[in-house]
């Protein structure tokens, strides 16, 4: 785990999943671990670069996938990157049972402002100032529900107020929030499986090869 969160977020994903079982392991639980493990072992030349003429300012990206786990919960990940590399990412299950893809986004939007914003009172700390933060999210409905400040029909009704907390920083400015698409958003790789070309695009961005010249 302390790999997968300081230097290997492309396993992060799986490695949380498989430290939520360690209580109570079955066979296939073995076999992922095994899988986990030859995936690493032939991919040991891949890790964290970050370029000295790369934008500084810390962007983040946060990302839900819906009722993934067998308790009907759902899993959230936000990825930090700044000068070109990931300085934080996090995955985990929600807390809650929501009812619907748009208030898992939500319910992570909220976790993924809040964090923004620490790091943006951090990186101000250090006298750089940074009027805002930019979060991507890739979900138009969350978009909407929070430029409206509010459910905006029945279906949304039931959400909490208390994740509509964001909107007081978007109307404040201190939060940025812009959509992305979903090929483009990189908090993908932490809260479902990708396979083939999705998995291999995002990973060459969060864990690119590092070659002799970086060493």
């Amino acid at each position: 785990m302390y790999l997968a969160k300081r230097v290997r977020p492309d396993v992060l994903l799986v490695t949380s999943y498989l430290c939520s079982k360690v209580n109570n392991p079955t066979v296939n639980n073995k076999l992922q671990l095994n899988k986990l493990m030859s995936y690493l072992y032939g991919s040991s030349n891949r890790g964290l670069i970050y370029y000295n003429n790369a934008e500084f300012n810390p962007v983040v990206y946060g990302d839900a996938a819906f009722m993934v786990h067998d308790d009907v919960k759902s899993r959230g990940g936000t990825l930090v990157m700044s000068s070109g590399g990931v300085i934080e990412a996090h995955s985990s299950k929600q807390n809650i049972i929501t009812k619907s893809s748009t208030e898992s986004e939500l319910v992570n939007l909220d976790y993924s402002t809040t964090y923004a914003l620490c790091i943006k009172r951090l990186v101000n700390g250090m006298t750089i100032n940074m009027k805002n933060i930019v979060v991507f999210q890739d979900n138009q409905s969350v978009l909407a529900l929070v430029k409206k400040g509010k459910p905006t029909s029945l279906r949304t009704k039931h959400i909490s107020v208390r994740y509509f907390s964001v909107c007081q920083y978007v109307d404040s400015g201190e939060i940025n929030i812009k959509w992305c698409r979903s090929e483009d958003m990189l908090a993908d790789i932490l809260t479902k499986p990708l396979g083939g070309k999705s998995f291999k695009n995002l990973r060459d961005i969060i864990n690119p090869l590092i070659d002799d010249k970086y060493l």
